[in-house]
């Protein structure tokens, strides 16, 4: 997982500063975890979750058990993964070179290696709901690489705002949003065009998003104000700042829409939002220190990377209770 860092400007809060990233990988005990991603295809059952991992390796979780069934090869930072819809190729951003690997999920056997960004500072990346497109936050270049999975080769360089660090499609892939962290706006792409269209302003170091079931809303995690940002997609102006804990990282959406869950860094809590009055249940979830990337299955179990003590906590969202936890040296005794 990443490290955050000490905001001068805002007493109190934190910014997500990779660039010092590597200090902590000088212990060699700490393998730290990255960032969760359920592969959502219909033809993996029991579903699959990814777990990227800071020293290396992708992580792969059988949800039916919460075992650990297998680690894709990845020889260092590997800072985001996403799967195509067919669960058949896994992408996974590695910032220490400015490369995305391209796996075959059923052999974990990379298949192919994309340079980007500037060489050293390709961050999030999302996957088109059709899987024909990729797009690649690069966080000091300030732009996005778009990259077609079917040739496997970049297509287009869109620049953005400063310091891109996450990428959410809408449902029918027409628009990209890219947060953007430094300059504390969301950049709206047109993915026709491949061209920004509009900014959204008001954030606080935003970072995660997701788009509410109805397509109406985009639900922003605002770090350095610690607080859910609501936009309305309509008018693409922030219409509610629901309070959160310290921090707030990634976000998963039940799927039926009715809640969504917020990993707070800080805190090492995940709070309950209800969508639908958009307002925090008040109900925070202990998990592991630092939490940071979250990944829900269709029966509603979340994982949480934490990357504070290298676990991935297992919640039961009809109780807002951790029913389980997946050791870190578990994982690296599992890796293939």
């Amino acid at each position: 997982m990443r490290v955050a860092n000490i905001d001068r400007n805002i007493p109190g809060t934190t910014r997500f500063a990779p660039f010092i990233f590597l200090v902590l990988l000088i212990c060699a005990a700490c393998t730290p975890l990255a960032s969760a991603q359920f592969a959502g295809s219909a033809s993996i059952s029991p579903p699959i979750v990814y777990v990227s991992n800071g020293g290396g390796g992708i992580t792969e979780v059988n949800t039916a058990n919460n075992s650990v069934i297998a680690t894709a090869p990845f020889p260092t930072n590997a800072n985001g993964v996403v799967v195509t819809p067919d669960g058949q190729r896994i992408y996974a951003s590695n910032r220490d070179v400015g490369q995305v690997t391209v796996f075959d999920a059923a052999t974990n056997v990379p298949i192919t290696v994309i340079p980007v960004g500037n060489g050293n500072d390709n961050l999030g990346l999302a996957i088109s709901p059709d899987g024909s497109l990729v797009y690649v936050a690069n966080q000091f270049s300030g732009t996005v690489t778009v990259i077609a999975t079917a040739t496997n080769t970049v297509v287009q360089t869109i620049p953005t705002g400063f310091e891109p660090i996450w990428i959410t499609f809408s449902a029918d892939g027409s628009r990209a949003y890219v947060s953007n962290q430094a300059s504390g706006t969301v950049s709206i792409v047109d993915t026709a065009s491949g061209s920004v269209i509009a900014n959204i302003f008001g954030f606080s170091c935003p970072f995660h998003s997701k788009v509410t079931l109805d397509g109406s809303k985009l639900l922003v995690s605002s770090q350095c104000d610690n607080s859910l940002k609501v936009v309305s997609l309509a008018s693409n102006t922030i219409v509610n700042s629901i309070p959160t804990g310290p921090n707030p990282r990634g976000i998963a959406l039940t799927a039926d829409g009715t809640r969504a869950y917020v990993a707070d860094w800080f805190s090492n809590t995940v709070d309950v939002i209800d969508v639908t009055t958009q307002s925090n249940l008040q109900t925070p979830i202990v998990v592991g220190l630092n939490p940071w990337g979250l990944a829900i299955t269709p029966g509603g179990k979340i994982y949480t990377a934490n990357f504070g003590d290298n676990t991935i906590s297992v919640i039961d969202t009809a109780t807002y209770t951790v029913t389980a936890t997946c050791l870190h040296s578990d994982i690296l005794n599992m890796s293939l």
